[in-house]
């Protein structure tokens, strides 16, 4: 019985990691197609339509995710009802996002892009009663089925150029989402109208989280996208993408101790700190040299020794704050992560211009993605956090 229990556990915690990672595996799988198929420009061009919709994404979810799971988690025989509630209310963030698409593109391509928005938007909010509901498996079935349909038009039809592309994932996106829906429509088969009208004020504080998160990760490559022609943009987005995964791994290794973490005291915490920073370097290192290896032999992309040793100052500080930054949470200190996260954006952002205007390109983005992250981790080991009691 225990055995059988402690297999489950690990599959579900498992699934859960290969769900969180499966929009960067899947984005790295399409971008060796693209790269060798067609060309290293027509990815590089799309990359950036990547983060104008990941940016409308996390403008329309508004921390949903978040919100919603600790609400159900309160009120679970609430569950629809705070639903529609918050999905009523986050229609006016899509209409809003939906208008920008078109302020921003022409009506050819900004038509496609609303459609891949209004698909996210869906996609967003169901994947909240997944989390809930543990529905892990379901969700990779999902996302594995789709992924090999959009490979199978990928390698049959002919792109020209990213008008083509940006429709091709734009109809992808809009299965996924009507799979989706229709996948999970059972458990919230009761829609009413009404708004949560609090909603915005009470998950503000997670949407900041949760765009700071994401610009503090990725805005080294939203600079350098400005800056370099396609065929760099495409080959620092691999980069950056892999990074990416590779901080998440600290994330996985403590999910098991997560619940834990918010009981245990600081001495105990502390002892699960410094096992991640000790079995980090491993982690690190063998990650590195798998990236060394796809980018030779699969992208076909000879980069200088400097970026992998530099890559290691960024990858390697997250470990140091993987089980701080929980920490931080349970003493209501979310404003502080909010600051520093904000800091590291605007030191990182300064930095990268000031490097790539002197002709330091990938080295540049790098090196102020490096600053940003050693930051992060000294601020976030310098605060003294109140002891709690609980044993591991």
């Amino acid at each position: 019985m225990f055995k059988t229990k402690l297999a489950s556990r690990f599959l579900l915690i498992l699934s859960n990691a290969m769900k969180q990672i499966s929009a960067q595996v899947i984005n790295i799988l399409v971008s060796i197609i693209i790269i060798n198929y067609y060309n290293a420009a027509l990815w590089g061009s799309f990359t950036s339509y990547i983060i104008f919709t990941s940016l409308i994404a996390t403008f329309t979810s508004w921390g949903n995710k978040e919100y919603l799971l600790r609400e159900f988690s309160r009120y679970p025989a609430k569950i629809n009802q705070l639903f529609y509630e918050v999905l009523n209310a986050r229609l006016a963030l899509l209409i809003i996002a939906i208008a920008i698409c078109f302020l921003c593109y022409n009506i050819d391509i900004a038509f496609y892009l609303a459609i891949w928005t209004i698909s996210i938007y869906i996609t967003q909010s169901i994947e909240v009663l997944i989390n809930f509901r543990k529905k892990f498996a379901i969700s990779l079935l999902i996302e594995s089925l789709l992924f090999i349909f959009l490979i199978v038009y990928l390698f049959n039809f002919t792109i020209e150029n990213v008008s083509q592309l940006i429709a091709i994932y734009s109809l992808y996106q809009l299965l996924r989402a009507t799979i989706y829906a229709i996948t999970f429509i059972k458990a919230i088969n009761k829609p009413i109208l009404k708004i949560k009208k609090q909603y915005f004020a009470e998950a503000g504080l997670f949407f900041l989280l949760s765009m700071v998160g994401f610009l503090q990760s990725r805005i080294d490559f939203i600079i350098f996208s400005f800056f370099e022609k396609p065929e760099n943009t495409a080959i620092y987005q691999v980069i950056n993408s892999y990074f990416i995964l590779i901080h998440a791994i600290g994330t996985f290794l403590i999910f098991p101790f997560i619940k834990n973490i918010y009981r245990l005291n600081e001495s105990k915490v502390s002892q699960l700190q410094n096992y991640i920073i000790k079995i980090a370097p491993i982690i690190v290192l063998s990650a590195l040299l798998l990236l060394y290896f796809m980018c030779r032999y699969i992208y076909h992309f000879e980069l200088p020794i400097t970026v992998y040793l530099i890559g290691i100052l960024i990858v390697y500080p997250p470990y140091f704050y993987a089980v701080k930054i929980f920490q931080l949470f349970k003493n209501n200190q979310q404003h502080f992560v909010l600051k520093t996260g904000i800091i590291a954006i605007i030191a990182t952002t300064t930095i990268s211009i000031v490097l790539l205007s002197i002709g330091l390109d990938f080295i540049g983005v790098m090196l102020a993605s490096a600053v940003g992250h050693i930051y992060t981790a000294f601020c976030y080991n310098s605060v003294k956090l109140k002891d709690a009691v609980g044993e591991l």
